[in-house]
């Protein structure tokens, strides 16, 4: 009873034939793609085939030029400074204490901007290891260690992420020892950054009254208006820094950038394993890749879907990459992370012109003024770093307390939390307090298995069910990674704030 015949067949075609027709049609789409679709994690809808061959990476070096130059815009520009606040207290304040050297940071961390920008195309933030950093402004870090540190943590994360064992990973991983690292580590920042008052009196320019002005005037730009308060406090700083060497009769030296090779010692090299790198691999792995990942499928859509989403493979290797690489040459431990994205996604970004803009900028400031910034770090007054830090400590501790706040299970939870963070306040070691909250964690879910093995004894199905949900804490870590864009924007390290 057909109304209408069905349609004649559709002409065969030999293998190479479809094949060509395939290629052609990839390189067109990613020729007329405005920046929106892609197959595979370098955003480049030609596929991986195509990029082994020259016209291939023609074709891949036009599709991101146009993308590029159509972003070119001033919210671009503003979404760039999106993640300044996190960036710059950190950085600022391990320079301080000795941990790394301005210059080459900044040339590095401007490097993997531009590198991050080319293969994803998104705003992909590359963000300090907050726990390394943490650590070094708290307890203090020589160079070896600090470098020490993010060459372990990059290694693990690069060989979890090309061995795709980053899942497994986050199952092993309890969700609420992790929160007890954020709101251990925020609280001790922020106790820092307080202690910085007593450094001068009341009418010194760096004391007491420069600390209540910057302070009062950063929480009030980061609660009642969208002004970048972290940059506003800095470039405060940065006056301050200039005034106090024309008072010293300091001079920028005129020596250019100068990168030194970081060979670490063996004490160093151990120190780095359980200072740094145990408490910084849970947070790389949930808030560097499974955070960041997920939110990247919200914000530009699943790359199964022609999106712009980043995979988890991609993200670990190039965490590991960048500090089993830079880390030797001066560079900060670095990271991509949830918070970052969904900063600078907030103030504008919506490709990768945005950090492409923030990579130069980078790398020019650590060509140009070379040596000069080291010096400038030393007169740069102690009352304004201690206003940054403590928010950045309040902001990083705030992080903590939301993630254990939407715990299904918050009384047990709540105990393995506290206990993380106050042994490692109390004893001032991270891993001692990474050590405990495991413990704690263990015993708890060693109850429960026991109970289920209890209450199906002689039922002879205990290989055929799942024990209760609380023995895997990787399960309630993987449905959080399926939220929506604004629970991410507080999962992570870094957090939305503009600080």
């Amino acid at each position: 009873r057909r109304k209408h015949p069905p349609p004649p067949p559709a002409p065969l075609r030999s293998a190479t034939t479809m094949a060509a027709l395939e290629e052609r049609s990839g390189k067109r789409a990613a020729l007329t793609d405005d920046g929106v679709g892609q197959s595979w994690q370098l955003g480049y809808r030609g596929g991986v085939g195509s990029l082994r061959t020259l016209s291939g990476w023609a074709g891949f070096a036009q599709h991101r030029a146009r993308s590029f130059r159509s972003r070119l815009t001033l919210s671009e520009l503003s979404g760039a400074l999106g993640d300044m606040g996190t960036l710059v207290p950190l950085l600022v304040a391990c320079a301080k204490v000795g941990s790394i050297r301005l210059g080459p940071a900044m040339l590095w961390m401007g490097i993997f901007n531009v590198i991050s920008a080319i293969q994803w195309d998104i705003p992909m933030p590359v963000q300090p290891m907050k726990s390394i950093a943490a650590v070094a402004i708290s307890d203090g870090m020589t160079p070896g260690t600090f470098a020490a540190s993010g060459i372990i943590s990059g290694g693990v994360v690069w060989i979890l992420g090309i061995t795709r064992l980053i899942d497994c990973a986050n199952m092993l991983i309890p969700k609420c020892v992790i929160a007890g690292i954020q709101i251990g580590l925020g609280i001790k920042m922020a106790s820092k950054g307080c202690s910085y008052w007593t450094s001068g009196g009341w009418t010194d320019l760096d004391g007491k009254a420069t600390f209540l002005v910057c302070f009062v005037a950063g929480a009030f730009m980061l609660i009642r208006t969208k002004l970048p308060a972290a940059l506003v406090v800095f470039g405060f700083g940065v006056v301050v820094a200039i005034v106090h060497m024309v008072e010293a009769g300091a001079r920028p030296l005129s020596e250019g950038l100068q990168l030194q090779i970081i060979v670490p010692t063996a004490e160093e090299w151990l120190h780095g394993l359980t200072e740094g790198a145990l408490p910084q691999l849970p947070l790389s792995i949930m808030n560097s890749v499974i955070a960041v990942c997920a939110l990247s499928v919200d914000l530009f859509r699943d790359p199964a879907d022609g999106g712009k989403g980043v995979t988890r493979a991609s993200v670990a290797s190039s965490v590991g990459l960048m500090n089993l690489v830079g880390c030797w040459f001066g560079a900060m431990p670095s990271c991509h992370g949830a918070g970052g994205l969904a900063g600078q996604y907030r103030f504008g970004a919506r490709g990768g012109c945005s950090i492409l803009m923030l990579g130069i900028a980078k790398i020019i400031l650590a060509l140009v003024f070379g040596q000069s910034v080291d010096v400038m770090v030393v007169h740069f007054p102690k009352v304004v770093l201690g206003v940054l830090l403590l928010f950045a400590g309040v902001e990083l501790a705030s992080v903590g307390a939301k993630s254990i706040a939407r715990s299904p299970k918050l009384e047990e939870d709540l105990m393995t939390c506290f206990v993380t963070a106050g042994a490692y306040i109390g004893g001032e070691n991270m891993a001692l307090g990474v050590s405990a909250g495991l413990i704690i964690a263990l015993l708890q879910r060693l109850e429960v298995l026991q109970l289920w093995c209890l209450s199906h004894r002689g039922s002879g199905s205990i290989r055929s069910k799942s024990p209760p949900e609380a023995i895997a804490p990787g399960v309630v870590v993987a449905a959080d990674a399926a939220a929506s864009p604004s629970s991410f924007a507080g999962s992570g390290v870094g957090g939305t704030s503009q600080f």
